[in-house]
């Protein structure tokens, strides 16, 4: 049933398109005006937009992991319960499930802290610890943007909120930056 579940959502997952937000992150960062993007996504649509400087906090649903010997690999699909390759025991999706620690969140906390600028796009900056970034970066002298569709609790602190949708506002902003 777990699998079946993982499965389901990989099948609607590898069908999904980087939006035009995603390909302008990637834009971005290939022009250097972007260093890094932290996300809760697991669905790796910043990758297959281009970019590659992401850290995925709740990991990635094509990534597998081995909680017996630490092993890790890739799995577009399985049917039943996979073994490691390694050590033979069950191998489970590399994301974070209710109640398990975000991953590589002490290298997210760095990169915010020494950001000028963050851009914190289409959250409802609700769910922690992800939600407590931006503030991490501000303390240490960052301005925070916010695109999204509507205010959060977030956009009280932050320097400049831009209402709109993420694939939709973030290209045109860009553009703009870009003629400046």
């Amino acid at each position: 049933m777990f699998w079946q579940f993982f499965n389901s959502r990989r099948d609607i997952i590898k069908e999904a398109k980087p939006n035009p937000a995603h390909k302008t992150l990637a834009s971005m960062e290939e022009s250097n005006d972007l260093s890094f993007i932290v996300t809760q996504n697991i669905d790796e649509l910043h990758r297959k937009a281009g970019s590659k400087n992401i850290i995925e906090i709740h990991g990635n649903i094509w990534d597998l992991r081995c909680e017996s010997c630490g092993m890790k690999d890739r799995l577009e699909k399985t049917d039943g319960s996979p073994v490691c390759s390694v050590c033979e025991e069950i191998i489970r999706p590399d994301v974070v499930l209710f109640g398990e620690a975000v991953r590589r969140l002490d290298e997210a906390i760095r990169v915010v802290k020494s950001a000028d600028n963050i851009l914190v796009i289409g959250t409802s900056s609700l769910v922690y610890p992800a939600a407590l970034l931006p503030y991490e970066g501000k303390v240490s002298g960052a301005n925070l943007i916010e695109i999204n569709v509507e205010r959060t609790e977030l956009s009280k602190d932050v320097d400049y909120f831009i209402e709109g949708k993420a694939g939709e506002t973030l290209p045109k902003i860009y553009n703009i930056m870009k003629k400046l």
